[in-house]
């Protein structure tokens, strides 16, 4: 367990756990804002081969989660695991859905682009690493930066051998924010870290987000626009769109895609004039 320097107390079953066998407890009082230097380090304390990692607030969906991880870069022959991490909202309503349904885009494209062959980012709170791995990334890309400890890195390796799964067994899961400030704060915090991205990933992401809202343009323009537009997007595309909504565990939010779609767009309004007035590396 690393603990990134929190000023809380420990809950109990993280005490238990400290109190196992294999496992040991490091506090790092680190200073500067982010976890690259306590991850760092934490990863030079490790001498398994296969490095498994997730955020304190998350919890697998199976106790098969570890195993069956190992197991796929074993099968595989890979040096990296890319995981699918996604959220659940102890409350349903149209906050917790809208930052559910961001996390889902998120995840058909760094996950599609992997299938394809162009891996561009992990998330910490589901990558594993063969700790051969590590020596061949460089840590200090984007060290400028409070985030992307994970992002950053991963693209400093030269043509990983990686393998990634949409077995749910395989998941970790974590819990929305609560608040829409909450939420536009951590988003800015990621947002900042994808300007460090290479130029193809960075505009590729950028046209994609401009699309939505032109898309909603289009809407609001002359019928024979928004008609065809509307059974491109929701009748030809839905097999497939519902399909991959199953497969990311997030059936449940597939019909509101409509409203969702249209919130987004908010939503990349909001985010883009949180980031002109967001205080750098702010955390």
């Amino acid at each position: 367990i690393a603990d990134d320097g929190s000023d809380a107390t420990i809950d109990s079953k993280g005490l238990d756990l400290c109190d196992t066998p294999n496992v040991s407890y490091h506090y790092f009082n680190k200073k500067t804002k982010g976890k690259k230097g306590t991850l760092e380090s934490a990863l030079n304390e490790l001498e398994s081969e296969v490095i498994l990692l997730t955020d304190a607030d998350c919890h697998p969906s199976s106790e098969l989660w570890a195993r069956k991880i190992g197991q796929l870069l074993t099968r595989n022959k890979s040096d990296i695991f890319i995981g699918y991490a996604p959220l659940s909202a102890p409350e349903s309503n149209w906050l917790t859905r809208l930052i559910r349904y961001e996390t889902i885009l998120t995840a058909l494209q760094y996950l599609g682009w992997a299938k394809y062959g162009h891996p561009y980012m992990v998330v910490g709170r589901n990558v594993a690493y063969k700790k051969s791995v590590l020596s061949k990334g460089n840590w200090k890309n984007g060290s400028h930066l409070a985030g992307g400890d994970d992002d950053l890195f991963f693209q400093t390796i030269d043509a990983p051998k990686f393998v990634l799964s949409l077995d749910p067994e395989t998941f970790t899961y974590s819990n929305t924010k609560n608040t829409w400030s909450s939420w536009l704060h951590q988003k800015s915090r990621h947002a900042s870290t994808s300007f460090a991205y290479p130029k193809k990933v960075k505009w590729t992401l950028m046209i994609m987000a401009f699309t939505q809202i032109i898309w909603w343009m289009i809407i609001l323009g002359p019928w024979w626009l928004w008609i065809p537009a509307i059974i491109l997007r929701y009748v030809l595309l839905h097999p497939s769109a519902k399909k991959a909504f199953k497969k990311l565990q997030a059936l449940d939010l597939y019909w509101f895609r409509p409203i969702l779609d249209f919130l987004m767009v908010g939503y990349y309004l909001a985010l883009g004039f949180k980031m002109i007035f967001r205080k750098k590396d702010d955390w």
